[in-house]
Protein backbone atom coordinates (compact mmCIF):
# COMPACT_ATOMS: atom_id res chain seq x y z
CA UNK A 1 0.00 0.00 0.00
CA UNK A 2 2.83 2.29 0.46
CA UNK A 3 4.16 1.70 -2.77
CA UNK A 4 1.29 2.49 -4.40
CA UNK A 5 0.71 5.73 -2.25
CA UNK A 6 4.22 6.26 -3.33
CA UNK A 7 3.54 5.81 -7.54
CA UNK A 8 0.72 8.24 -7.10
CA UNK A 9 2.32 11.13 -5.53
CA UNK A 10 4.91 10.21 -8.30
CA UNK A 11 2.09 10.18 -10.83
CA UNK A 12 1.00 13.65 -10.05
CA UNK A 13 4.37 15.06 -9.92
CA UNK A 14 5.69 13.74 -13.03
CA UNK A 15 2.51 15.10 -15.08
CA UNK A 16 2.37 18.58 -13.07
CA UNK A 17 6.16 18.85 -14.22
CA UNK A 18 5.29 19.23 -18.14
CA UNK A 19 3.76 22.63 -17.28
CA UNK A 20 6.58 23.66 -15.23
CA UNK A 21 9.17 26.65 -15.27
CA UNK A 22 12.50 27.37 -13.27
CA UNK A 23 10.66 30.54 -11.73
CA UNK A 24 7.92 27.81 -10.55
CA UNK A 25 10.70 26.39 -7.80
CA UNK A 26 7.77 23.34 -7.72
CA UNK A 27 9.90 20.32 -6.17
CA UNK A 28 9.51 16.40 -5.60
CA UNK A 29 10.46 16.66 -1.79
CA UNK A 30 11.91 13.39 -0.61
CA UNK A 31 12.03 12.94 2.81
CA UNK A 32 13.72 10.32 4.97
CA UNK A 33 12.25 9.01 8.48
CA UNK A 34 15.59 10.43 9.93
CA UNK A 35 14.22 13.63 9.11
CA UNK A 36 16.57 14.48 6.03
CA UNK A 37 14.63 16.28 3.06
CA UNK A 38 16.23 16.02 -0.52
CA UNK A 39 14.48 18.61 -3.19
CA UNK A 40 14.30 17.56 -6.89
CA UNK A 41 13.12 20.37 -9.40
CA UNK A 42 10.53 19.45 -11.46
CA UNK A 43 11.13 21.92 -13.84
CA UNK A 44 13.86 19.94 -14.95
CA UNK A 45 11.50 16.00 -15.62
CA UNK A 46 13.52 14.28 -13.55
CA UNK A 47 13.05 10.15 -14.10
CA UNK A 48 11.32 8.89 -11.02
CA UNK A 49 10.93 5.04 -10.86
CA UNK A 50 10.46 2.15 -7.90
CA UNK A 51 12.32 -0.83 -8.60
CA UNK A 52 13.27 -3.65 -5.90
CA UNK A 53 12.29 -1.71 -3.02
CA UNK A 54 13.94 1.57 -3.68
CA UNK A 55 12.98 5.26 -5.02
CA UNK A 56 15.49 6.35 -7.64
CA UNK A 57 15.16 10.22 -9.13
CA UNK A 58 17.21 10.97 -11.46
CA UNK A 59 17.38 14.62 -13.10
CA UNK A 60 20.11 13.95 -15.70
CA UNK A 61 23.28 11.70 -16.43
CA UNK A 62 25.18 12.51 -13.18
CA UNK A 63 22.38 13.54 -10.91
CA UNK A 64 20.81 10.41 -9.33
CA UNK A 65 19.52 9.58 -5.99
CA UNK A 66 18.37 6.56 -4.51
CA UNK A 67 15.93 5.64 -1.60
CA UNK A 68 15.00 2.34 -0.01
CA UNK A 69 11.69 2.57 0.60
CA UNK A 70 11.50 1.47 3.94
CA UNK A 71 14.01 4.19 5.38
CA UNK A 72 11.26 6.92 3.41
CA UNK A 73 9.19 9.04 5.67
CA UNK A 74 7.17 10.63 2.99
CA UNK A 75 7.21 11.85 -0.77
CA UNK A 76 5.38 15.19 -1.06
CA UNK A 77 4.72 17.82 -4.11
CA UNK A 78 6.30 21.03 -2.78
CA UNK A 79 6.01 24.84 -3.96
CA UNK A 80 8.29 27.76 -3.10
CA UNK A 81 11.14 25.92 -2.13
CA UNK A 82 15.36 26.12 -1.79
CA UNK A 83 15.36 29.32 -1.50
CA UNK A 84 19.03 30.10 0.75
CA UNK A 85 16.70 32.93 2.44
CA UNK A 86 14.45 30.55 4.06
CA UNK A 87 16.97 27.91 4.93
CA UNK A 88 18.54 27.43 8.97
CA UNK A 89 21.89 29.40 8.39
CA UNK A 90 25.01 27.25 8.81
CA UNK A 91 27.66 28.28 11.46
CA UNK A 92 31.02 30.15 9.53
CA UNK A 93 32.97 27.98 11.62
CA UNK A 94 31.81 24.48 10.44
CA UNK A 95 33.24 24.66 6.94
CA UNK A 96 35.76 26.10 4.79
CA UNK A 97 36.34 27.01 1.14
CA UNK A 98 40.20 27.66 -0.03
CA UNK A 99 41.75 26.64 -3.00
CA UNK A 100 38.90 24.44 -4.51
CA UNK A 101 38.80 22.05 -1.09
CA UNK A 102 35.86 22.30 0.98
CA UNK A 103 36.99 21.90 4.61
CA UNK A 104 33.84 20.56 7.35
CA UNK A 105 35.13 21.08 10.53
CA UNK A 106 35.35 17.64 12.88
CA UNK A 107 32.17 18.24 15.50
CA UNK A 108 30.56 16.00 17.91
CA UNK A 109 27.36 14.75 15.86
CA UNK A 110 27.48 13.07 12.32
CA UNK A 111 27.41 15.31 9.73
CA UNK A 112 24.75 15.27 6.96
CA UNK A 113 26.25 16.91 3.89
CA UNK A 114 25.21 17.97 0.54
CA UNK A 115 26.38 20.91 -2.22
CA UNK A 116 23.79 21.69 -4.23
CA UNK A 117 23.24 24.02 -7.93
CA UNK A 118 21.11 27.20 -6.92
CA UNK A 119 18.52 25.65 -8.86
CA UNK A 120 18.30 22.85 -6.20
CA UNK A 121 20.32 20.06 -8.05
CA UNK A 122 22.02 18.17 -5.07
CA UNK A 123 25.69 17.99 -6.91
CA UNK A 124 27.29 15.99 -3.91
CA UNK A 125 25.41 14.02 -1.21
CA UNK A 126 28.09 12.66 2.04
CA UNK A 127 27.76 11.84 5.65
CA UNK A 128 30.85 12.33 7.70
CA UNK A 129 30.96 10.76 11.10
CA UNK A 130 31.11 12.34 14.50
CA UNK A 131 34.60 13.33 15.66
CA UNK A 132 35.88 13.33 11.95
CA UNK A 133 36.61 16.39 9.76
CA UNK A 134 36.34 16.28 6.05
CA UNK A 135 38.45 17.83 2.93
CA UNK A 136 36.38 17.49 0.00
CA UNK A 137 37.68 18.79 -3.65
CA UNK A 138 35.62 21.63 -5.35
CA UNK A 139 37.96 21.70 -8.34
CA UNK A 140 35.74 20.10 -11.07
CA UNK A 141 32.90 22.58 -10.41
CA UNK A 142 32.50 25.39 -12.67
CA UNK A 143 33.03 29.19 -10.75
CA UNK A 144 29.78 30.21 -9.05
CA UNK A 145 27.36 29.99 -6.44
CA UNK A 146 26.23 27.21 -4.33
CA UNK A 147 24.48 25.55 -1.30
CA UNK A 148 26.29 23.89 1.21
CA UNK A 149 23.76 22.18 3.49
CA UNK A 150 25.03 20.34 7.04
CA UNK A 151 22.69 18.79 8.94
CA UNK A 152 19.29 20.74 7.65
CA UNK A 153 21.19 24.21 8.23
CA UNK A 154 22.60 25.70 4.94
CA UNK A 155 25.30 28.39 3.78
CA UNK A 156 25.99 29.68 0.53
CA UNK A 157 29.42 29.49 -0.76
CA UNK A 158 31.05 31.05 -4.23
CA UNK A 159 33.70 29.03 -6.10
CA UNK A 160 36.05 31.73 -8.00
Amino acid sequence: MKILSYLAVAAVCLSSATHMHAEDATALTVTTINGTARHFALYLNPAISFVEGKLTVRTDDKNTAEFELSALRDITYTSGFVGIEDAAVLAPDSYTVADDVLTIAAADVRRDVSLAAVNGIVLASFAVPAGQGADISLSGYEPGAYILTVNQKSAKIVLQ
